[in-house]
């Protein structure tokens, strides 16, 4: 709901976690990884609609796996 009620920490932490997980694949890669694989965001179509998602999570996935 933090991003409904609070959107500028959601905003934040969305950052923040996309930020970490951003330097663990980076360690992988410097480490020779061939492939890196990224658990999907916990909240999927049974967590939240595909509105929900679309707005709120997809953006912050986006931009991690460019």
């Amino acid at each position: 709901m933090d991003a409904y009620e609070d959107p500028v920490f959601y905003a934040a932490m969305m950052n923040y976690f996309s930020g970490r997980c951003l330097q663990v694949i980076r360690q992988f890669a410097t480490a020779g990884a061939d492939i890196v694989c990224m658990s999907g965001n916990v909240a999927n179509g049974t967590m939240s609609g595909p509105n929900q998602f679309r707005e709120f999570v997809r953006p912050y996935e986006r931009d991690l796996y460019r």
